[in-house]
């Protein structure tokens, strides 16, 4: 179950332009009209290499500031008390 959800306010009213970004063509054309780059199960060292390069070299292609990046990793655990950092 996912307790944790955030919100930002600036993008109440209006959707942002999300884009997935997987790899480095996808990161350049997601760089250019997104607000949001996507990425799913990438090690860090892809997206500092490789992605964000990408997403800078697309947002400065059509002139716009890069766009947000949001890695979704997803975290099991099986501890279930009170000595789990993340309950």
């Amino acid at each position: 179950m996912v307790d944790l959800v955030i919100v930002d306010a600036q993008y109440l009213g209006h959707g942002p332009h999300l884009r997935e970004a997987l790899g480095p063509a996808m990161a350049r054309v997601a760089g250019e009209p997104a607000d949001v780059a996507i990425t799913w199960l990438v090690p860090a060292a892809h997206l500092r290499d490789l992605i964000v390069p990408a997403l800078r070299e697309g947002a400065e292609a059509a002139g716009r500031p890069i766009p947000r990046l949001v890695s979704l990793v997803p975290v099991a655990s099986t501890q279930t008390d009170a000595t789990c950092p993340i309950w």
